[in-house]
């Protein structure tokens, strides 16, 4: 029997470990397409604390090994040991870090900083850390050359990769990200309230404090949407204590801190909102759209190429470098149709819920395994 490793030991934070989590629930029922090989899962903390109740289940097909692995840490002896064992690596998201590993790998692929060169975001950071940036970037890139095998989650992080000299037609695979299981059994009854007009408005964003997410736009959003249209609007994240109190006193001021969630607990906080935003530079996929649509929550999206393809005409757009245009739409949406267009957030549903399956991205990981296996 081959010894097939799935990695998701440097999975620690964001939309990553959200997928880990997805996939590992759906194997469950796979073991049989796996074609009799000896499969090991290394899973990161923060994936073991995600899957919650799970974890037994897995456990009871799978051999499960916990390991934390950080960046340039697989470098270490004391962990290319351990890959060392294997005759196929399958790292859910790269780079794995792994140089000169006989073993064959597979490798996930969403860095769009790699594939795209954003000139509003390296202008944000600065001189010195723009070339921090543009070479730390390049320093993945070289090990994420080392795989022999990609899989992304949409057509254009395949053409990116290929622009940049990355991978090859045959050799990058298309995974579909998608909403995990939950979103798609909830009862429509939950997704909806009829007295919407009864209470504050609110806009939330479940996310990481990354710097291309472009969150710092939000409380400008809100004074506009305040001073302009009249209207007070509650935002909210869901950042740890460091990311919050990294922001300035006038977006700790006017944004409310959720906290972190849990995978599990996203769904419940999607439904406490009424609204989300997703102002994003940047992206190869994020689930966030489509969880929002999948919510029966009203998407506020940045125009941008990523968003468009993903939700279509089911997202309102605005120009993500322009607060009073993101307000312009908001406020427009608010005196429309709050809470006069459940048939409009039904379909977005129903869109969101028909774009990809969990169960389908899983069946693509595994027959990419096997195929490399061989």
């Amino acid at each position: 029997m081959k010894k097939i490793c799935i990695n998701m030991s440097n999975l620690h934070n964001g939309g990553a470990v959200q997928v880990a989590t997805s996939f590992l629930r759906e194997i469950v029922n796979l073991k049989n397409f796996f074609d009799s090989k000896d499969i090991t899962i290394l899973i990161s903390t923060e994936v073991k604390i995600n899957l919650s109740h799970s974890l037994q289940d897995i456990k009871s097909v799978y051999k499960i090994v916990e390991l934390d692995v950080f960046g340039l840490g697989a470098l270490l002896p004391s962990k290319r040991v351990i890959f060392s064992n294997f005759e196929l690596i399958f790292t859910l998201f790269g780079p794995d870090y792994l140089p000169f590993i006989k073993s064959k790998k597979i490798v996930g692929f969403a860095q769009p900083w790699i594939i795209y060169n954003n000139t509003v975001l390296y202008q944000r950071l600065g001189f010195f850390s723009s070339i921090k940036t543009r070479l730390g970037f390049w320093i993945k890139k070289q090990f994420f050359k080392t795989a022999d095998v990609y899989v992304v989650e949409l057509e254009h992080v395949k053409n990116g990769m290929l622009s940049k000299g990355l991978g090859s037609k045959e050799n990058i695979h298309i995974a579909y990200n998608c909403i995990s299981r939950s979103y798609i059994e909830l009862d429509n009854t939950l997704l909806y309230s009829g007295s919407l007009s009864k209470k504050k408005f609110t806009i939330g964003l479940i996310s990481r404090n990354y710097f291309h997410k472009n969150i710092c736009i939000i409380p400008e959003v809100k004074a506009v949407l305040l001073h302009k249209y009249g209207k007070d609007i509650d935002f909210c994240v869901t950042f740890n204590e460091t990311e919050f109190n990294s922001h300035s006193d006038f977006f700790q001021q006017n944004v409310i801190n959720l906290g972190p969630k849990s995978v599990d607990d996203c769904l419940d906080t999607y439904l406490s909102f009424d609204a989300v935003i997703f102002p994003s530079l940047l992206e190869c996929f994020s689930a966030t759209p489509l969880e929002a649509l999948a919510s029966c929550r009203v998407l506020f999206a940045s125009d941008m190429p990523f968003n468009r393809d993903v939700c279509g005409e089911y997202a309102y757009y605005f120009n993500p470098l322009d607060p009073n245009d993101a307000a312009e739409v908001i406020s427009k949406y608010i005196d429309d149709k709050w809470g006069r267009d459940l048939e409009e957030r039904l379909a977005a549903r129903m869109y969101a819920i028909k774009f990809s399956s969990p169960v389908d991205r899983a069946l693509i990981y595994v027959d990419v395994i096997n195929k490399v296996s061989l």
